[in-house]
């Protein structure tokens, strides 16, 4: 995690960077952490499946619905209709 906090502080735009960093915290049991990552990082790569699976895997380790945030543009077909 030192390491990639390190290369963050060079480069904090750098979003395999900022993936990498919110995956470590997930894994690491950093939720909220993890969470407000994803949520940064889908704020600027929001057509990025793999970056929606991260937050549907931290929001269901927290037991958290996923259906307060739905992507934009052309990734908006891929989403399930929410009742």
């Amino acid at each position: 995690m030192q390491m990639v906090d390190r290369e963050l502080a060079r480069a904090p735009q750098d979003m395999e960077l900022r993936i990498w960093h919110a995956r470590i915290l997930t894994w690491s049991g950093s939720l909220p952490e993890a969470e407000r990552e994803y949520n940064e990082i889908l704020a600027t790569a929001c057509n990025d499946p793999d970056n929606w699976a991260g937050l549907a895997n931290v929001r269901a380790r927290c037991r958290q619905p996923i259906t307060q945030r739905k992507p934009s543009g052309s990734f908006r077909g891929f989403w399930p209709s929410i009742p």
